[in-house]
């Protein structure tokens, strides 16, 4: 991936969980471009927030998922982005 693309990438994915609406703080720890075993390129996203493993529901994660593939579609970035969502407690261990 090119690093312009990353950078318009990594700004998408900033702003989609800023502008998200109220509840637990997200924010961007990591992104990185991959390449899975059938040579498709895709983005790995780290998300950290404050709190217990068990404070994000469902409905929080998919409306990430949602906001941010709509904004890395507005950026024209091509690549599905696969998000791991990480308790900042865990980012120490």
């Amino acid at each position: 991936m090119k690093e312009e693309v990353l950078g318009r990438a990594k700004d998408a994915i900033e702003d989609a969980l800023r502008e998200r609406p109220g509840g637990v703080a997200l924010d961007l720890h990591e992104v990185r471009p991959e390449v899975d075993g059938e040579g498709n390129e895709f983005l790995w996203v780290r998300v950290v927030y404050d709190g217990e493993p068990r404070i994000l529901g469902i409905k929080t994660t998919q409306g990430v998922r949602s906001r941010l593939r709509l904004k890395l579609e507005e950026a024209e970035v091509p690549v599905f982005p696969v998000i791991a969502f990480t308790a900042r407690a865990d980012m120490a261990e």
